[in-house]
């Protein structure tokens, strides 16, 4: 009995429930993630710069609710739904990364901001198709 609320009580605390540690590096890539941010037209609200902090200090991905916890714990008035959203924001913008975990909890992660470099359309078209023929499918338009 001993052993299942130990193991009850570890799952509740989330998967990064050690303190974040501070670095330079940390900084940098705070940086670029808010830049990346901006130059997408988001604003630069306290909860994202917040949540990209949190985010940076963290050496393994995290569960939303575990950073949810630790923001609240620093003081700072945050749902969870938003600390949700801004995870989707990030991961739409391609600044961090969810991951399955087999209990079921998504792990966030921040990746490294990507060049934003322009796309042909006409190029990427012709050329997902031509992948998807010779997968033996064939793209049709959403409308």
């Amino acid at each position: 009995m001993a052993t299942g609320r130990r193991n009850r009580a570890s799952r509740s605390r989330g998967s990064c429930s050690r303190p974040p540690r501070r670095s330079r590096r940390c900084r940098v890539a705070t940086e670029a993630h808010l830049a990346a941010l901006q130059s997408a037209g988001l604003r630069l609200t306290v909860p994202r710069r917040a949540l990209l902090e949190l985010l940076a200090r963290h050496p393994v991905a995290c569960d939303a609710m575990s950073l949810h916890q630790q923001l609240r714990g620093q003081g700072r008035r945050v749902s969870l739904g938003t600390v949700y959203r801004l995870l989707r924001v990030l991961e739409d913008r391609q600044l961090a990364i969810a991951i399955a975990s087999p209990h079921g909890r998504t792990l966030w992660r921040l990746c490294q901001p990507a060049p934003s470099a322009p796309r042909d359309a006409a190029a990427t078209s012709a050329w997902l198709r031509s992948l998807a023929a010779e997968l033996g499918y064939r793209l049709v338009p959403l409308h």
